[in-house]
């Protein structure tokens, strides 16, 4: 047989295998919310890109329960990320909260999530520490081999905690206070996810679209885009 005949039959049994699990009954799906996924009980997850306008690296947990009283099946995740270029681990993101799917209708969820973060930058000048919340909506098609939805979600900082070094008070203001200001910032995305389920226990998928940081458009390019991978136990 010609190495064309084998790339042939190689191709034909890939796209045979996947028509014919994406044409399955619905029980047991590989690429739905995560809310839904499965029967598994634990989420191992990662993201790798710019995020925030920074290249991040991010790992998190998630724990599945359901709940009877609205026949829904919810998601307790916490992750944890730094900049991949300092890996210091004062400049950070730490983030928990809960995800479900709003709307089931075949293949189509809604998911939405809810999520509160402490988030930590530290350099010469200051050491901040700000109290944040995400609210977001991701809906899509979440078959059984491939997910695609839009997402969208805005991301609001609350208050910071400041604390100005020697070197901010000698160069810029001598009376600086440390302490909590009110500093609300909002940005917003709109974007896409598009996933893969490799194996039932395994996804790769990449998030990416437009962000707004308001003044700060300016400065930075107002993208995302991550590489996203989980796997569940």
């Amino acid at each position: 047989m010609t190495i064309k005949r084998y790339l042939a039959l190689a191709m034909f049994c890939f796209f045979t295998q996947a028509f014919a699990a994406q044409s399955d009954d619905q029980e047991g799906k590989l690429a739905e919310p995560a809310d839904k996924k499965n029967d598994f009980a634990n989420l191992i997850y990662s993201d790798v890109g710019i995020d925030h306008s920074m290249l991040t690296l991010g790992i998190g947990y998630g724990l599945y329960f359901d709940v009877e009283a609205i026949q829904r099946r919810l998601l307790l995740f916490a992750d944890y990320a730094l900049p991949i270029a300092s890996l210091d681990i004062r400049d950070f993101r730490v983030r928990t909260g809960i995800r479900t799917s709003a709307i089931e209708i075949g293949s189509f969820y809604v998911p939405v999530w809810l999520s509160f973060s402490v988030n930590g930058a530290q350099n010469k000048i200051f050491r901040a520490t700000g109290l944040g919340s995400e609210l977001g909506i991701a809906p899509g098609y979440y078959g059984r081999v491939f997910a695609a939805a839009s997402e969208l979600y805005c991301d609001q900082t609350w208050a910071a905690y400041l604390k100005h070094s020697q070197a901010y008070r000698d160069l810029f203001y001598a009376n600086a206070k440390d302490g909590w200001y009110s500093m609300p910032s909002t940005s917003f995305r709109a974007g896409l996810y598009l996933a893969w389920n490799i194996h039932k226990r395994f996804t790769l998928g990449f998030k990416g679209g437009y962000q707004q940081m308001g003044q700060y458009n300016k400065l930075i390019p107002p993208i995302y885009g991550t590489l996203h991978t989980e796997f569940s136990f």
